[in-house]
């Protein structure tokens, strides 16, 4: 047995509006099912906010209800479902951004 890992994928860019960030990612669409993503107000991820985006054909996500004027680390990596079982590709570069 062996396992292939999924691609991996990046974040390009993240804007910033009121309470909230707008991330935006290269958008992966063969061997992937998802995107897994963190964000936390610390470098380290500690206690970090974990979302999940069940579809492969998106290239953004809105991330809301945010502190205003705290700066925010994003990390992202994709996965594959396989029999039941989540397969994660290498976690991006870490980006960060202040919610306005």
């Amino acid at each position: 047995y062996f396992r292939v890992k999924p691609p991996k994928t990046s974040v390009t860019k993240i804007t910033s509006s009121k309470k909230s960030l707008k991330v935006y990612f290269s958008k992966k669409t063969t061997q992937t099912s998802g995107y897994q993503i963190y964000y936390a107000t610390n470098k380290n991820f500690k206690n970090p906010v974990k979302k999940y985006i069940t579809n492969n054909k998106s290239s953004s996500i809105t991330l809301s209800k945010l502190v205003s004027k705290r700066t925010y680390y994003v990390k992202m990596r994709t996965y594959k479902t396989v029999n039941g079982v989540k397969i994660y590709s290498d976690w991006s570069t870490v980006k960060y951004a202040k919610a306005k």
